[in-house]
């Protein structure tokens, strides 16, 4: 991450309008939000006037992530820096109905940071735990919307989620849409709400039909799937 106090007035401009936004979009006050970055009200008010030091730069990169696109430490086609996403680097679990069921899957899958390419990767593993698809994850300062695009052997597969909330369950909740299963050839995409939570470790792939976990699992994806969680 560049030093706030080697920012360029444009970067400096770029920030505070990312602040701003993600206030706006998130429809809370400043008070909320300074306290979801672990900031003091007198410190975001001095940040929006762009005075601001690496240390909060850093506390609300973590909320709403990346706040400013510098060329020279990212590439322009992901947009953020290591250091602003942090908080997505883990295993997990992601959650879906089936395309061909009604049952709930269970997913490892787990999101590392590639150095070579700069960028954060989200891999999905199978029940022997081997590597199955591989994704970019997409991440603006400008929207609340984290996207992931899988290539697999019929076509892609989108995942379009709200971005992690650090003061929440540190899980992702969105939609996935794959080309359909039986017919690939044919524009019937196969979608289905999706719910990624944050693991201490890759559980094993499972396929689930009752008990608690389902209980829970299938509130979470019925919520997601009745209300306007991407477009509100």
């Amino acid at each position: 991450m560049p030093s706030s106090r080697d920012l360029q007035p444009e970067s400096i401009q770029e920030i505070i309008e990312a602040v701003r936004a993600a206030i706006a979009r998130q429809g809370i006050s400043r008070d909320a939000f300074a306290t979801d970055a672990g900031i003091s009200k007198p410190t975001l008010d001095r940040c929006l006037a762009g005075q601001f030091s690496d240390k909060t730069f850093a506390k609300i990169e973590a909320v709403i992530g990346p706040l400013i696109s510098d060329k020279s430490d990212r590439p322009a086609d992901f947009g953020y820096l290591e250091s602003g996403v942090q908080s997505y680097i883990s295993d997990y679990s992601m959650y879906r109905f089936s395309f061909l069921s009604n049952n709930i899957i269970r997913i490892p899958a787990s999101i590392s940071w590639d150095k070579s390419n700069r960028c954060l990767v989200f891999m999905e593993f199978d029940k022997s735990k081997k590597s199955t698809h591989r994704s970019i994850l997409y991440i603006s300062p400008y929207t609340d919307i984290v996207n992931f695009v899988l290539q697999e052997n019929f076509g892609y597969r989108i995942i379009m989620t709200r971005k992690i909330r650090i003061s929440g369950d540190q899980s992702m909740r969105g939609v996935i849409v794959s080309p359909a299963e039986r017919h690939p050839s044919v524009f019937s995409p196969s979608v289905s709400p999706v719910y990624i939570k944050k693991e201490a470790g890759l559980r094993p792939y499972a396929t689930l039909e009752t008990g608690e976990e389902h209980s829970l699992i299938y509130d979470a994806l019925n919520s997601i799937k009745n209300s306007d969680i991407i477009y509100k």
